[in-house]
């Protein structure tokens, strides 16, 4: 070798020497034992796979119908259920002691009905019926059905029909509600999909299989791992070019090997599938076995491999024994490092040193993220009430006054829990405006019994507004403010009005007293918050924070064009209009 080679192999990475010394003796046995194994094993695996998906998904018919028909079981016991039906079409809010019967009795034995059958998640009744009383979770009004997938199904007699929802994971399977020959409602089961499927999962022994359900239409898919999988446009097109139900397709580069049946209850694909690399693992595995006849070479190549290891890694060494020392817990060891640097170990060794600085580092941010953790729990648990117990004893007091005879006592009780329970149950980001109104309805009610103030209260929202989702508590505050500032001495008469439009698809509410109006310097302050400027004068005075905090919930969930507007009316008083989107993708909550 001429002084040029030797100085190109002596600038050479040591993974490259030790391959130039390796490489003719590992491929030639490489080469034989593919040669030997690659053809059979190939031909095994495939084989076993076909078997066992085809066990996999005809086990996955058989117990899908076996679910279903547990469901449709369940679902028919519910709707024979003649008091809940009958109750449930009347006014249901009308009679408060009867109400809590129907709660205590045929409510409970309704729950009873679903939650006895496992896969059942979640049940929901929805009645055609302007007087149902919504009971969380399982009674409401058939207007939450607008917009929704179970809008306009074909459903007939007592059987069901199915939706999927692949992406959340769940199955619907709805049913008509009938009393008598008259169509009252529907009933909707939520159904996971996971325990409804199982037996897809149940008869596949292979961790490297991947299992999916894709709905026929395309939309969505759900799968034991999503990253796993190419997309649903992918594996739909090879089942339609497929008319055995054998997949074998490629994707982003890769190929995939698996099968498909049809299952007309969900009108949806349940697939069985494996990446060609991860469905040849195996017989790449069983190549190696040819290498047990190389046993000699393999030792020879043992000796070379500690011979190379000697002569070229001899820091490494140095760096193994230190790793091994901070495997056992030990942060503080150091490699040493050469001040001028050098090869890769070099490198290596002040990269090493380098982890172990931030690692401590990152152990005590973490001690200190965990002992703030602790602390916000302690403070959270210390501030938790039971609410339940709050409710139960209202409703106690209620009944106490009823049996005496206090009628305005008990109606007042009525509203301050209503109140209480719209403003402490948090579930839902967003309500209907109707749903916004009758808490106000119950507000102003409980302050005029409760205050010296004469409330007149008007509610002229027009319907085709009602049914329009809003942010909880976006409304009430407006009311607040009218009563608490427009009378701010808490007597005398006050008039407050409500009013809503539709335009172009904004919603505007509009809140309206012949109280007090606002200073003109307040209200020049009031509206320099709203633009962004700073709320610190409001904050000292406590005088509009709550005002300026509705304008920015609403801007942060709908953009700059929704908000709330505040002015002076010209007859006396002070208008607070509420601008935000009715309709389309843009809806949420805070």
């Amino acid at each position: 070798m001429n002084n040029k080679g030797l100085i190109m192999a002596r600038r050479m990475r040591f993974s490259s020497k030790i391959m130039l010394t390796l490489f003719p003796l590992l491929l030639i046995p490489c080469l034989l034992g593919a040669a030997i194994w690659l053809k059979w094993k190939t031909d095994e695996v495939y084989t076993r796979f076909d078997n066992e998906a085809a066990a996999a998904l005809s086990e996955l018919r058989s117990q899908t119908a076996g679910n279903a028909e547990l469901v449709s079981n369940s679902a028919l016991i519910a709707l024979n259920r003649r008091d809940f039906l009958e109750f449930c079409t009347g006014d249901m809010d009308a009679d408060g002691l009867a109400l809590v019967k129907f709660a205590q009795n045929e409510l409970q034995d309704m729950r009873y009905i679903f939650q006895s059958n496992p896969l059942i998640s979640e049940a929901s009744f929805y009645f055609e019926n302007d007087g149902v009383y919504e009971i969380w979770p399982l009674i409401y009004d058939a207007g939450r059905l607008e917009g929704t997938a179970f809008e306009g199904l074909d459903l007939r007699g007592q059987s069901g029909a199915y939706v999927t929802d692949a992406e959340a994971g769940e199955i619907s399977c709805c049913y008509a509600v009938y009393l008598d020959v008259t169509r009252i409602g529907m009933l909707v089961l939520r159904i996971n999909i996971e325990p409804f499927l199982s037996g897809l999962y149940q008869t596949m022994p292979e961790t490297g299989y991947d299992v999916a359900l894709l709905p026929a239409d395309g939309d969505g898919c759900f799968a034991s791992d999503h990253e796993a999988l190419p997309g649903t446009e992918d594996i739909l097109l090879a089942i339609s070019e497929s008319p055995s139900g054998v997949l074998d397709f490629e994707y982003g580069g890769s190929a995939y090997y698996g099968a498909a049946a049809y299952l007309p209850l969900l009108d949806s694909w349940a697939v069985v599938l494996t990446g060609q690399e991860t469905l040849m693992s195996g017989p790449r595995a069983a190549m190696l076995s040819s290498l047990c006849v190389f046993a000699l070479a393999a030792i020879l190549l043992w000796l070379l491999v500690q011979y190379v290891c000697r002569r070229l890694f001899r820091r490494l060494s140095v760096l193994e024994e230190n790793m091994l020392l901070v495997q056992g817990g030990e942060l503080s060891v150091r490699v040493p490092e050469r001040e001028s640097g050098g090869d890769e170990l070099d490198t290596l060794a002040h990269t090493f040193n380098r982890m172990l600085d931030r690692t401590q580092e990152l152990m005590d941010e973490n001690v200190e993220r965990s002992l703030a953790v602790t602390r916000a729990e302690l403070n959270a648990l210390q501030s938790q009430i039971n609410s339940h117990f709050l409710y139960n004893a209202l409703e106690s007091i209620r009944m106490m006054a009823e049996i005496r005879g206090e009628g305005e006592i008990a109606d007042t009780i009525v509203s301050l829990g209503s109140l209480l329970r719209y403003h402490m149950t948090w579930k839902d980001s967003t309500v209907t405006l109707r749903e916004e109104l009758d808490c106000i309805h119950r507000y102003v009610h409980f302050c005029g019994v409760t205050g010296e103030a004469q409330l007149q209260f008007e509610d002229c929202v027009p319907g085709d507004c009602l049914g329009c989702e809003i942010p909880k508590l976006s409304i009430q505050p407006l009311v607040e403010n009218a009563i608490n500032h427009g009378l701010p001495s808490g007597q005398g008469r006050l008039r407050i009005r409500i009013s809503g439009t539709r335009e172009g698809g904004w919603l505007r509410v509009c809140v309206e007293n012949d109280g007090c109006g606002i200073p003109a310097e307040r209200l020049a302050e009031i509206h320099r918050a709203l633009d962004g400027g700073s709320v610190e004068p409001l904050r000292k005075e406590r005088n509009g924070i709550g005002i300026v905090n509705v304008h920015q919930r609403l801007v942060m969930s709908y953009g700059e064009s929704a908000g709330l507007r505040l002015e002076n009316v010209e007859t006396g008083g002070v208008r607070a209009c509420v601008i935000l989107p009715c309709d389309g993708p843009e809806l949420g909550g805070w």
